[in-house]
């Protein structure tokens, strides 16, 4: 593992990313190029719903921000880092993790 601290404006945060992975990559893209958001402010006291939340990038953003977030990915692996990364940066309580798929209708996913 690589222990990556980021910050956005007054926000900041610590993630575990895994060698050889997308880790880094979405972590960049959610805190460094601000791809998702360009003031975490502006998710103050918002309801965030984050479908396919991989290892917590944005998810602990908008928590930190000060949002409430139900999150959801339905890879092992991945929502045990979400929830890894959520712990570590202590916004447990306004986060709700989901180790399931969100389908625009029922079914099975493969």
């Amino acid at each position: 593992m690589t222990v990556t601290k980021v910050e956005f404006d007054d926000v900041s945060a610590t993630f575990d990313t895994r060698p050889g992975s997308t880790d880094e990559v979405v972590v960049d893209e959610v805190w460094r190029e601000r791809v998702y958001v360009s003031h975490p402010a502006a998710l103050t006291g918002r309801r965030v719903l984050d479908l396919g939340a991989n290892v917590g990038a944005f998810t602990v953003l908008a928590a930190l921000a000060g949002a409430s977030v139900v999150a959801y990915d339905p890879q092992p692996d991945d929502a045990a880092r979400l929830r890894h990364h959520v712990d570590v940066n202590g916004v447990g309580g306004r986060v709700d993790v989901h180790e399931r798929a969100v389908l625009a209708e029922a079914g099975v996913v493969m």
